[in-house]
């Protein structure tokens, strides 16, 4: 409780304490029972315990004339003073319960929807950290408006023959720090050599780079202080350890696929082998539930359902397994995201009679299945590496096209949009030096 919720509550109790004294006092015989409670307090000491039961009872019965002995009008202004005070106190119960509740909200590193599509970008205090490995070439940083953009990591350099890479995936954004895999190749014209992972951080301006573990990580999820990660160099093993890289610990010892999600408590997982299907389990690894013998296509955990597209159809499951609908209908829906109660997806527009070529479109709806919005007019088959940041949807796109000076590769761009379609624009990101 805050210090101006005990200070209101104590001075209610005091005044609504003094209220009802004073009601009852004014209406009874002072002197009288002054001096009986003196003669009380007197002989209370050497009082038998039937005698002070006796006492008890005539205390009662001393309430009970005092209350018998106001009048009407005083009856009722107690009872209204009281009942008063009670709604204080519930209407201050209900406050605190709900101002604890608030206080109580996960810290993410990254999104559930972005880290689905790989971490590729994570926003915190108006910056956007991004590193896509067909795009951009290890970290870099941008402002929101896109109007400041610098390379926080120095990705590629020639080491005798060979090339050295660095490469980052699955970004999270906590606490000033940036958590990703990082992998380092050495690569010639017969392409990659060697390659070494590490889970990493570094801070959000580029320096103080860290090895927190030399695990191969995927799905990574920093919650409320902790790094949840599939261990690929463990046999895609759930383990978590601290921010500091302390208390490193494995939470299923089962062999895991993508996607690992962690929420309000639970991660969300696949297993495969004699157990395979979708699981969930307590943050500790205990509790460990299996919700379904199903592969839930492109799944995605929101506000206690699992999203997920079936033969071109969209459903949701409860995250307990117990309650199943479908929200949309569809040629060949693909969930890509989900992100403030709107259900990004594409599917299938055919040009023609049913037998003729399609095309797919990039749609949004919201979480119950209404107000569908086509998104742009492209066909986005080709899209990949999906963020959502804000009132931003970045995206990659693979074309046939040779390579301008829109563009960063000889097949590839990257593009921004607004989360509702609108200011489509190119992004240009710093070469890779």
């Amino acid at each position: 409780m805050s210090l101006e919720l005990a200070t209101i509550t104590a001075a209610l109790i005091m005044a609504a304490g003094a209220i009802i004294a004073a009601t009852i006092k004014a209406k009874s015989d002072k002197k009288k029972q002054i001096r009986q409670n003196s003669h009380v307090d007197e002989s209370i000491k050497n009082d038998s315990p039937s005698e002070r039961s006796t006492f008890k009872v005539s205390l009662l019965e001393s309430v009970r004339v005092r209350w018998c002995a106001l009048s009407r009008v005083w009856k009722i202004t107690t009872l209204i003073l009281c009942t008063t005070f009670m709604v204080i106190l519930c209407i201050l119960a209900i406050f605190m319960l709900a101002s604890t509740s608030d206080n109580t909200t996960e810290q993410r590193g990254n999104s559930l929807g972005n880290i689905k599509n790989g971490g590729v970008a994570a926003i915190e205090d108006e910056w956007i950290y991004f590193s896509d490995t067909f795009f951009t070439w290890g970290i870099v940083k941008m402002s929101y408006d896109g109007s400041v953009m610098e390379r926080l990591t120095d990705s590629l350099r020639r080491e005798d023959d060979l090339t050295r890479a660095q490469l980052a995936s699955s970004l999270n954004v906590f606490d000033g720090w940036i958590f990703y895999n990082d992998t380092i190749q050495f690569f010639d014209d017969a392409g990659i050599q060697s390659q070494e992972f590490s889970l990493s951080k570094m801070r959000t301006d580029g320096s103080d780079s860290q090895l927190l573990s030399n695990d191969h990580a995927s799905c990574i999820n920093v919650v409320d202080g902790w790094i949840y990660y599939r261990n690929l160099s463990d046999n895609q093993k759930i383990y978590k350890m601290k921010i500091d890289g302390t208390q490193r610990q494995m939470l299923v010892s089962e062999r895991t696929a993508w996607p690992l999600y962690v929420t309000n408590g639970w991660m969300y997982f696949y297993t495969e082998g004699q157990t395979s299907g979708l699981w969930r389990a307590k943050t500790d690894g205990s509790h460990q539930e299996k919700i379904s013998d199903a592969w839930l296509s492109n799944f995605i955990v929101e506000d206690g359902w699992m999203y997920y597209d079936s033969d071109g159809d969209i459903y949701r499951l409860s995250v307990d397994g117990k309650l199943l609908e479908k929200i949309a209908s569809g040629r060949s829906s693909n969930i890509v995201s989900i992100a403030d109660g709107w259900i990004y997806f594409t599917d299938r527009v055919l040009h023609g009679d049913i037998s003729a070529e399609s095309e797919s479109v990039f749609y949004r709806m919201k979480t119950d299945g209404t107000k569908k919005q086509r998104l742009s007019d492209d066909c986005f088959t080709n899209m990949r590496a999906v963020s959502i940041v804000g009132s931003w949807i970045y995206f990659g796109m693979f074309s046939d096209e040779e390579a301008t000076d829109e563009g960063v590769g000889s097949n590839h761009r990257h593009y921004r949009m607004r989360t509702d379609g609108s200011d489509r624009q190119v992004v240009i990101f710093p070469d890779a030096h």
